[in-house]
């Protein structure tokens, strides 16, 4: 994923078509494919997982998160587990939930966040691979660099 006008995100086939078609009505470039690591690419270097909240539940007590966040760990310089929907009949305790919440922050140094909806994921990931693919300069500010370095050229060695 090079630094262009078009922000582009690599989304694993077995993702809900849902979130590909909210992505692109932020003007995402959707590519689909099977990743090995994650459900989604933002940029080289940041990889995201989705949960649904029952699939969050079921993957600490089966483990599976765990094992994905290593593998995105030793992928990834980023990681970022997603983890989507209202919060309904819990199988977890809140000790549980702490614990598993710790160990993804503490032991993966993974970032964690909850969305209420597939429209709120898709905003939040549109916004991490702009960040990442075109920096946190506004347009205003790298207008305002360039006509400084175009009119001190020559001036400076």
């Amino acid at each position: 994923m090079e630094k262009c006008n078009t922000i582009e995100i690599s989304m694993d086939r077995r993702e809900n078509r849902g979130i590909e078609e909210k992505l692109e009505e932020f003007g995402a470039d959707v590519k689909i494919s099977t990743l090995e690591i994650g459900d989604f690419l933002l940029s080289k270097r940041v990889v995201c997982e989705r949960k649904t909240r029952e699939d969050f539940e079921s993957s600490i007590i089966d483990g599976r998160l765990f094992r994905q966040l290593g593998r995105m760990r030793e992928a990834y310089p980023r990681s970022i587990v997603v983890v989507e929907g209202a919060k309904q009949g819990e199988r977890l305790s809140r000790n549980a939930h702490l614990g598993a919440y710790a160990s993804i922050l503490a032991d993966f140094g993974a970032s964690l966040f909850f969305t209420n909806s597939s429209k709120s994921t898709a905003e939040l990931l549109y916004a991490i691979a702009k960040y990442e693919q075109t920096g946190p300069i506004v347009p205003e500010v790298q207008y305002c660099i360039d006509y400084i370095k175009n009119s001190t050229r020559g001036i400076y060695r």
